[in-house]
This record gives structure tokens, C-alpha cells and sequence, in this order.
């Protein structure tokens, strides 16, 4: 299984469904703890809200325990708009006895278009019950919103989506990390997006949040957290129990251990991700984040129209297949291209979009990455998956796994491809390998014709001569990178008097001289004035 399964029992609670106008709320449900601990909240609701569409991407439920309305207990962003969505949170420590839980619909909190909040259901867990290491909730830290674009930002931009934990022996002592998935990073546009999708497939951000280590004995020897510009700091801020005090203070997604906001969140962080993947695993696994992705790129305006898979500008996230790859090398400056094609096409589409900004080079282990593809593509045509490398002579480099290829369907549902894979390796003597996703059974041609003959020259154009290919042997280069002297990739270059050479010590020497008409020795030849112009006593 790609996540651990995590069992637990919980209650399910009466009153609901229950629809809620703004600022209506529910009626007080009981519960009660027979000892001092804390509970999970599952929450099942929608809203008349669509996170696409502004001034209408959300509403906001407060969670009220015991009535305690000034220092309640969290607030519940309804980001999946009429999608009946599990929100799942804690409700950190809860004394032995009985108790009252009751939401609230904060028309203030939410966006302007908000109307109607449907609860479908809740369920409460103790965490006694779940089998999971106890310290894991204990210990997860408590988010602030943003605030930095505007005071209720939340309810539209950067919400914090997914809470995960991961544990880590050290010796005796036990490091549990905490980390979120937010539905973007406002710090990231233009080419930044297009940076993401190329570097981890996704414009998600996904960041580590705070760390606590503990004895054997449940001390706390150290808690740290990411600070601003990612720089790992002490934790030193207020806690609620055990529970750390954080909030959200970049545009990307760095955190702080000093104030609040009016947005107050509490996710659970019972997922934990496998190590055999990448981090965007807990995204596949929980595939409604990939629209909650999409819907705020479409609310910000941040796709390309028309779309052009050859320029860096993102567009619809549905135009790109995401791939999860993992290898080795041996060898230095070994980079590496990956490139989707069509059958009866000659188009070919790399993953980093030609754009000298991009790194391409590899250096082993797990990654994931996105290709960008025609808009309304047909998955049926894709034809092979490329993996071109180069390097330094004797250079190795070994693609030992292809762990997801998928594409987004309408509903921004991944649906994986099939590929034919094996391991393989290339190298500086064999440098290209080409994997099978779909066969070429009509053996349709660059033209799409059956069985014809058709080729793709250097070019890629479909029965071309090689037409295109200038000079200096690149595709429709049209010279431009050859200097004046003739040379492909040279250096000369011709001054401002006509002097075609390398050396810019002696640009203007030759048509340089006196400029002034009224001078002796005025130069009508001369371009450039050298201040030696020489005049007559009598002048």
C-alpha cells in the first residue's frame, strides 16, 4: 500500500445532516471522554462555493467546544465547494467528563457568495483508539493563517490542505516531523510555476513545518521549525497542551512562531507518506487536491491562453502527463531529458520546455516531474516516453523504476498510463532510450497514414529534407548563431566600423578621427570623434 493503513474507530453523532444560513449554528451535540485525551474530528460538508470562481471560493465553519466561543477551538475552511469532503482535524486535549461540540457558520469569515453549509455528518476518535503512536497527535502543531495579502486570505488563497507526520529514530530518542500540503505558494508565478510542475509535477507547496525530538522518557530535547527563507529555527513560541502555536508568514509558505490571525487550523496528522516515493504520493492518494490545485491557478488567472506546450507559461494542469521516476549514475555532469511523443505525429515534447533555466542535470534517487502535452491531447495516441542523457565520456546513468505515470482526467482525477518498462541503462555510448506506452498497431506514419512511408527528418518535419536545419546545424536557426566571420557558435563580432573580429580593444580604432567641420584637420571619414581636432589661431 502506498500509505500506511491506519485503523481506528470513531462514533457517529446525531442532529445531522444539518443545513446552515450564514452565521446560523447547530445545535449542541454531546460527547465524553472517560479520561483526559485528545480527539480527531471528521468532518463530512459542502458549501454553495466553488474555490475557482472569486469572491465565492469558500465558507467557514468555527468549531466551538463547551461553548467557549473567545478562545474556540479552530475554524474548518470549506475549500471543495458542493463536493461532499471529508476535513479531517484535531481537537487537541479534551478532560475526563462530558462535553459539547457545535459549528458555526461565520458569514464574516467566508467569502462574499457564500450562502448555504451543508454538515452531512461528523465523527469523533479518541486517539486511544487509533493504532498509531500517541505522541504523533500529542505533539502536532496548530496553524494561523496568512495574513500578509489581506486579513482573510484564507478563504481563497494557500489553505493549508493536508497534514502529514513522519517518525525517525535517533538512537533511543524519537524525531516525529510534521509537514503540510497547501494548495499553492502565492510567492510562485509566471515561470515559478512552471519551475514546480517541472520540478515536482504539481504548483501545490509542499513544506516541512516543526520537528520535536523526545527522550525515552517523553522529555523534549529539542523543536525546531521553518522559519522564513526556510531557515531552520527554535521553536520558542506559545502551545495550547503540547501542542506548538505556528502561523503562515511568507508567500511561501514559511512559518513563525510569533501572533495569530483570524484563521485558526488544526489538521490531523494521521497520514504518513512511504518512503519509497515522493512526498506528492500523499497528493495521489488523496486525488481531490489535484482540483483544489487547478480551481486556485483558474481563480488567479494563471494559465496560458491559447495554450503552447513549447512556451514555459503553464496551462490547464489536464494538458500534462506526470511522471515519478527513479535511477542512479556514475559519471560527472550528467543531465537528463524526458520526452513524450505521438504516434502518427512527429511532435515531441520535453519535460524542462527547452528553457536554459531549468537544470537538467541528474544525480540519482526519486523523482517526479510533468510534461506538457497539446491541449485535449487523446492518452490513446501517446506513443513513447524518451529518456535522453549526456555527460562526460564513460558516463552511466540507470533508470531502475517508473513508480507513476498518470495524466489528470475532467475531474482532475489521475488515471494511470501503461507503460512497458524494464530497467535500463544508457549511457555516453548508447545515450537515448525509448519506452512503449502505446503501440503503433496500424503502423500509421508521420502523415497517419496505414503502412506509409512517411518519415520525420532531423527537424521533426514529417517528410522533410532537412530543410529547416540552417547552417550551423540547428532546426529552424535561420543562422543566427553563426558570427560574421562565418564561424557556427564563434565569437567575432563586427563594430561600428564595419571590423569583423574578436577583439574588442580595437572596435572604432580605424574610423575614429576629428568630427568638427570647423577644425584643421576635420576627417569627414570619421565616425567616432578621438578629441584630436587641431583649429588655427585666427579662428
Amino acid at each position: 500500500m502506498i500509505l500506511n493503513i491506519i485503523l481506528f474507530s470513531g462514533f457517529l453523532l446525531g442532529q445531522f445532516p444539518a443545513e446552515l444560513i450564514p452565521d446560523e449554528m447547530t445545535e449542541l451535540v454531546s460527547f465524553s471522554a472517560g479520561s483526559d485525551t485528545e480527539f480527531l474530528l471528521t468532518i463530512t460538508a459542502s458549501a454553495n462555493t466553488n474555490w475557482a470562481v472569486a469572491d465565492s471560493e469558500s465558507a467557514t465553519l468555527v468549531v466551538i467546544i463547551d461553548g467557549e466561543f473567545t478562545d474556540y477551538n479552530q475554524d474548518i475552511v470549506l475549500y471543495a465547494g458542493m463536493d461532499e469532503h471529508l476535513y479531517h482535524t484535531s481537537l487537541g486535549p479534551i478532560s475526563a467528563g462530558e462535553h459539547s461540540i457545535q459549528f458555526l457558520f461565520d458569514y464574516e469569515k467566508s467569502s462574499l457568495g457564500a450562502e448555504l453549509v451543508l454538515i452531512e455528518s461528523i465523527e469523533l476518535t479518541d486517539m486511544g483508539t487509533i493504532d498509531m503512536d500517541e505522541d504523533v497527535f500529542r505533539y502536532s502543531p496548530i496553524l494561523y493563517g496568512r495574513d500578509i495579502l489581506s486579513w482573510n486570505e484564507s478563504t481563497h488563497t494557500d489553505i493549508p490542505l493536508i497534514m502529514w507526520h513522519d517518525i525517525n529514530m535517533e538512537g533511543s530518542n524519537k524525531r516525529i516531523t510534521y509537514s503540510l500540503i497547501l494548495s499553492n505558494e502565492d510567492s510562485r508565478v509566471g515561470v515559478g510555476l512552471a519551475d514546480l510542475m517541472y520540478s515536482y509535477g504539481r504548483t501545490t507547496d509542499i513544506e516541512w513545518m516543526y520537528e520535536v525530538l523526545l527522550s525515552p522518557s517523553g522529555d523534549i530535547l529539542n523543536e525546531i521549525f521553518q522559519g522564513a527563507s526556510h531557515v531552520t529555527t527554535n521553536f520558542e513560541g506559545n502551545k495550547i497542551g503540547l501542542h506548538p502555536i505556528l502561523k503562515n508568514a511568507t508567500l511561501n509558505c514559511n512559518f513563525t512562531d510569533i501572533g495569530t490571525s483570524d484563521y485558526k487550523f488544526f489538521l490531523s496528522p494521521v497520514l504518513t507518506a512511504n518512503d519509497d516515493y515522493t512526498r506528492e504520493i500523499l497528493m495521489d492518494e488523496n486525488p481531490w487536491t489535484y482540483r483544489i490545485m487547478a480551481e486556485e491557478l483558474i481563480n488567479e488567472d494563471r494559465y496560458e491562453e491559447p495554450a503552447d506546450p513549447e512556451s514555459v507559461t503553464i496551462s490547464d494542469v489536464r494538458n500534462y502527463i506526470y511522471i515519478e521516476y527513479g535511477g542512479s549514475t556514475s559519471g560527472q555532469n550528467i543531465t537528463l531529458e524526458i520526452v513524450a511523443d505521438f504516434i502518427g505525429s512527429c511532435g515531441t515534447y520535453v519535460h524542462h520546455h527547452n528553457y536554459p533555466e531549468f537544470g537538467y542535470g541528474y544525480a540519482g534517487g526519486t523523482h517526479r516531474t510533468s510534461i506538457e502535452l497539446p491541449e485535449g491531447f487523446v492518452p490513446s495516441q501517446l506513443h513513447e516516453l524518451g529518456f535522453i542523457s549526456d555527460g562526460n565520456d564513460g558516463y552511466t546513468l540507470t533508470i531502475s523504476s517508473i513508480s507513476r505515470l498518470f495524466y489528470l482526467d475532467e475531474d482532475y482525477m489521475p488515471t494511470d498510463l501503461n507503460i512497458d518498462f524494464m530497467p535500463f541503462n544508457i549511457s555516453s555510448a548508447d545515450p537515448e532510450k525509448w519506452l512503449e506506452m502505446t503501440e503503433n498497431t496500424e503502423n500509421l506514419d508521420c502523415l497517419g497514414a496505414v503502412n506509409g512511408q512517411a518519415l520525420c527528418d532531423d527537424c521533426g518535419v514529417c517528410d522533410g529534407d532537412n530543410g529547416d536545419m540552417d547552417d550551423c546545424n540547428v532546426c529552424f536557426g535561420n543562422n543566427q548563431y553563426m558570427d560574421c566571420n562565418g564561424t557556427c557558435f564563434g565569437e567575432a563580432s563586427e563594430d561600428a566600423c564595419g571590423i569583423c573580429d574578436d577583439n574588442p580593444t580595437n572596435d572604432n580604432s580605424t574610423c575614429s578621427g576629428c568630427t568638427d567641420i570647423n577644425a584643421d584637420n576635420f576627417d569627414e571619414n570619421a565616425v567616432f570623434d578621438d578629441t584630436s581636432c587641431e583649429y588655427s589661431d585666427n579662428i
